[in-house]
């Protein structure tokens, strides 16, 4: 396997496929032992991983105002 002059490279299908390596998912690159080891990025955030988890009708805003109730 080379790398392009734009240091790019392509990984395997198999490999993709494995590991549920699909367009959109975010690898970094590590050093372990003089080698470089390609891993799924995690979320920096914790609530990263909910962003989008509630399908709404609503806007946010008037979500807030049913869970905060009347303003005094």
């Amino acid at each position: 396997m080379k790398i392009t002059t734009k240091g790019q490279v392509t990984i395997p299908k198999p490999i993709r496929e494995r590991y549920g390596l699909s367009p959109g998912i975010e690898v970094r690159f590590v050093e372990r032992d003089r080698r470089v080891v390609v891993e799924k990025a995690q979320a920096t955030d914790v609530w990263e991983r909910y962003r989008g988890f509630m399908k709404l009708r609503t806007r946010t805003r008037q979500v807030m105002r049913r869970l905060r109730g009347p303003r005094p």
